[in-house]
């Protein structure tokens, strides 16, 4: 099972990780806050509102003694899969680009994979497909192997 998660608060210390080369995509602009100090934000021409007060998740990574906060809109892909290939993660975001009226390419500046296995696996396939597609940061949960990562910068993550 896969879903899109459209903001991650992250608490985060050092969140640098440069994956590919440049890729042309909206920055989020914050909008405003609601009474129940939602944020209202925008990426490109659609407006989101994210609940930062009860958020679906945070991420705390990096280097200790850095405290950033630092909004990301990524793209959470969750999978039962112990090798993920290119074909499932392009299958995947394929089905958020066509089902979903809010998904935009702006969410894979950043992707969160986790496994419901104990070690899943990307193959060169997936790691390439990453790359092509822009993805500037890669983060990986406890689940994930960073075997077969050597040339990519990873974070590591407990969701």
């Amino acid at each position: 099972m896969i879903h899109p998660l459209p903001l991650l608060l992250a608490a985060c210390y050092s969140f640098t990780l440069t994956l590919a080369a440049p890729y042309k995509r909206n920055t989020l602009v914050p909008l405003q806050r609601t009474k129940d100090n939602n944020a209202i934000f925008r990426l490109g021409d659609i407006s989101y509102l994210a609940n930062t007060k009860y958020p679906k998740a945070t991420l705390s990574a990096g280097p200790p003694g850095k405290d950033v906060i630092t909004d990301l809109p990524v793209t959470v892909i969750y999978t039962n899969a112990l090798i993920v290939t290119r074909d499932a993660l392009q299958s995947t975001i394929d089905g958020y680009r066509n089902g979903d009226d809010v998904f935009t390419s702006d969410f894979l500046g950043g992707v969160v994979l986790s496994s419901s296995t104990k070690e899943a696996f990307l193959d060169k396939s997936a790691v390439d497909y990453l790359l092509g597609t822009g993805v500037e940061h890669l983060i990986l949960d406890h689940t994930c192997s960073k075997a077969g990562l050597k040339s990519i910068a990873v974070t590591f993550a407990d969701l």
